[in-house]
């Protein structure tokens, strides 16, 4: 198992002083990152890179002239606990005193090190199997908990799925806001869209959750409408999307398909992509109600009813991009475009595609200074947290880099 220290707050100590070492900080993480998104697709085995990631790391390690953080925690200075003296190297053994061959040999003058304690804030935090918070969110954002438990710890990617437990947007909050013994399904910090704040709140000592939660965007989504290839509409404008779910329009003929009826799949009620839907897409239109049978719990629901629904162009849907494309939830389904702009992680990150969200990292208020959840939020937050959510995929939230 390899573990190394991660915690932008607090840095990695140098030889200089009390100086951080951000270079060393960054290779590793894209290093170890390396192995993860790798384990992702299936196309490397991260053992199999541990003998280049260490050659790599000692020349690194020569070329910043910083030192990796001794596994002592006192040693908070990266000095070497075996070096009784330091030498001065300003001497001139020209002009050194040389002893004559009748002077008895003295031993050499030696001067101790500094052995006072470390400034505070200069050790690194350490994450374990033990301390790594209880993560919970989105389907969507699974990926990128597996990732970030992946790189922290240090573990091949498919050892540290029994870490992870998402349960879809709204159930994770709920999970966050009631937390009070520790009971299996609390969670410490959850990464997911927007929830149905009310279902929210009725778990919560408060009358709004939001109170009680510290919340930053990560990431941008974007919801997406899929069909099937054989339907020959390839773009609808915002109007249309709106009144196809509002039931004024009913027939594919009405926006240049099939003259076939249209039917058009939702989610269920507190699901996030349920609330995109209504926020992003309706603003404030209500949606016209759908037989039970189109109403699907999840998200691979909704895509496979869409996938066999008679093997028709008559079904529509929606789900998050990420889900449909980098995760090629929609295989043998087409993402349609919308006011002629197709969705990317360009149009996204710049919001010409009309239908564009975001994700959220949460805590709660009440995490303590210092407490592994804080830790690992403001990780996320940074600059390495950002890289890896562009690694895995994401559109980070200030656009691409």
């Amino acid at each position: 198992m390899i573990h190394f220290d991660m915690s932008v707050p607090y840095g990695l100590p140098c030889n200089k002083g009390a100086k951080t070492c951000p270079i060393i900080l960054h290779f590793q993480f894209s290093i170890f990152n390396l192995g993860c998104i790798a384990a992702r697709w299936g196309e490397y085995d991260l053992k199999k890179l541990l003998p280049m990631i260490a050659a790599m790391a000692v020349f690194a390690l020569s070329l910043t002239g910083c030192s990796l953080p001794s596994g002592n925690p006192g040693n908070a200075d990266g000095i070497n606990e075996n070096t009784a003296a330091v030498e001065n190297p300003r001497a001139d053994p020209d002009e050194a005193d040389i002893a004559s061959p009748d002077t008895p040999a003295t031993a050499p003058q030696t001067t101790p090190l500094p052995t006072a304690a470390p400034e505070p804030g200069t050790v690194p935090f350490r994450f374990t199997r033990e301390n790594f918070p209880r993560l919970d969110g989105s389907t969507t954002m699974a990926p990128l908990g597996e990732a970030m438990a992946c790189v922290l710890l240090g573990e091949p990617r498919a050892d540290v799925k029994d870490l992870i437990s998402f349960n879809r947007t709204t159930e994770a909050y709920k999970n966050l806001v009631k937390k009070r013994d520790y009971s299996d399904g609390d969670a410490d910090m959850i990464i997911a869209g927007e929830p149905d704040w009310g279902s929210v709140s009725w778990y919560s000592d408060s009358d709004d959750a939001r109170d009680m939660l510290e919340i930053a965007p990560i990431a941008l989504e974007a919801l997406v409408f899929i069909v099937n290839m054989s339907n020959p509409v390839d773009n609808l404008t915002t109007e249309q999307v709106q009144k196809i779910y509002t039931g004024e329009i009913a027939n594919w003929g009405q926006v240049g398909g099939d003259d076939i009826e249209i039917m058009a799949f939702q989610r269920n009620a507190d699901s996030g992509s349920q609330v995109r839907m209504e926020k992003l897409v309706m603003q404030g239109l209500e949606l016209a109600p759908a037989p039970l049978a189109f109403i699907e719990a999840s998200m691979i629901g909704l895509v496979e009813g869409i996938r066999s629904f008679d093997g028709s162009a008559s079904a529509i849907g929606y789900t998050v991009y990420y889900y449909a494309n980098d995760m090629e939830m929609a295989d043998g389904l087409k993402i349609l475009s919308i006011d002629g702009v197709a969705p990317s992680d360009t149009t996204i990150a710049s919001s010409e595609y009309p239908f564009v969200g975001s994700c959220y990292a949460a805590i709660r208020k009440d995490a303590a200074p210092g407490s592994p959840e804080r830790i690992l939020f403001d990780w996320l937050l940074g600059e390495e947290g950002r890289e890896l959510i562009r690694l895995e995929g994401y559109v980070p939230v200030g656009g691409q880099q």
